[in-house]
């Protein structure tokens, strides 16, 4: 009876010691799978960490590369010192040093989005950009001082350097976007009626067009390509070298001035050279590198949302020109077309002989 006792008791430990390894085996299995879950690297993630880390390898090839040619130009058109005709021009900089960012706004050029995005690193809130009655302009303004050129080389040569970036767009296609925003806007301002009615008088002998902007008014595109090309002439052009010259600017010629001119990346070391053609990718790496992503991400503002469509319809724009002024607007937007690698070889094509 006896005996009886002690061999259920030992059974008992017996099974109490294998359930106890068993459970040990199970937790020694998780335990792997556990540690992946806490660092982030469950199965799946880790693929997709190396999938981010190669892309992020490949746009610093790719923001390297712009580096090197936009170097190679500025010295194979001798713009790589200050001279009396090109300074270093510091009036659209928005410096956030909070946050390591150095922004050379170019209108036109995702500027929209770009203001939106440097308004909220500024501690605007959404809710209050969306019922500001100030543009995101003047809200910017407001905040961001316009740093001279000495505040910014010091800025961008100091210790701890920011990531300084401007985003480029096809120059004729910049022209074409701000012809096709303003004046067939049916909110068109008394500014841009002014502005239409200046330039069908000024070329009375070209058709004009009809639109909601400004009605029997409003300038054909060759009109305003003309317009523009007699606007921007030498002395307007080299007075643009200091801020001075960009304040003399009004509100819509510097939408079209060139994009060189308003940023002086020959003379201001720039780390990216974003596009509008490439904004997904190159937004993203800016965001990304700069670690801001719990404040902004890449959502473009006025983004298009048919892309073929709208690069067709600046082509037949476009393509109306004469030749004439078509070479006068290649060779106002010369260092553009050259320094940020644009081509206008299918303009010069269907411009031929016209």
């Amino acid at each position: 009876m006896r005996f009886g006792k002690y061999l259920a008791r030992s059974f008992a430990i017996i099974a109490t010691l294998y359930t106890g390894f068993l459970i040990l085996i199970t937790l020694s299995n998780k335990e792997p799978e556990e540690m992946l879950m806490r660092k982030g690297l469950k199965a799946g993630l880790i693929e997709v960490n190396q999938s981010s880390s190669s892309m992020y390898k490949e746009l610093d090839k790719r923001f390297a590369e712009r580096r090197q040619h936009v170097r190679k130009a500025c010295e194979k058109h001798g713009l790589q010192k200050p001279n009396k005709n090109y300074k270093a021009n510091a009036w659209e900089f928005l410096v956030n040093k909070e946050h390591g960012l150095v922004w050379c706004n170019i209108f036109k050029a995702a500027s929209s989005t770009w203001f939106y995005n440097f308004n909220l690193l500024a501690g605007y809130t959404k809710k209050h950009l969306a019922k500001s009655k100030n543009t995101p302009v003047q809200l910017a303004r407001k905040y961001y001082n316009r740093p001279s050129v000495d505040e910014l080389l010091e800025i961008l040569h100091g210790e701890s350097r920011p990531l300084a970036f401007l985003i480029t767009r096809h120059p004729l296609e910049r022209l074409v976007s701000y012809y096709r925003n303003k004046f067939f806007d049916r909110r068109a301002d008394s500014h841009i009626k002014k502005l239409c009615k200046t330039i069908t008088s000024q070329y009375p002998k070209l058709p004009v067009v009809q639109s909601d902007g400004c009605g029997r008014m409003t300038p054909s595109f060759v009109q305003f390509a003309f317009y523009v090309v007699d606007y921007f002439t030498p002395q307007v052009l080299e007075s643009m070298g200091t801020g001075v010259g960009n304040a003399q600017l009004d509100m819509h010629s510097m939408h079209w001035v060139p994009m060189n001119s308003f940023c002086t990346p020959c003379l201001v070391d720039f780390d990216v050279y974003a596009k509008v053609e490439t904004m997904d990718e190159d937004g993203n790496y800016i965001i990304e590198k700069t670690g801001v992503s719990d404040v902004i991400k890449m959502a473009q503002i006025n983004k298009s949302t048919d892309v073929k469509k709208r690069l067709e319809e600046a082509d037949a724009l476009i393509c109306q020109l004469t030749e004439e002024v078509l070479l006068r607007l290649i060779d106002l937007y010369r260092y553009d077309v050259d320094l940020f690698q644009y081509d206008v070889t299918k303009y010069i094509n269907c411009t031929r002989g016209r």
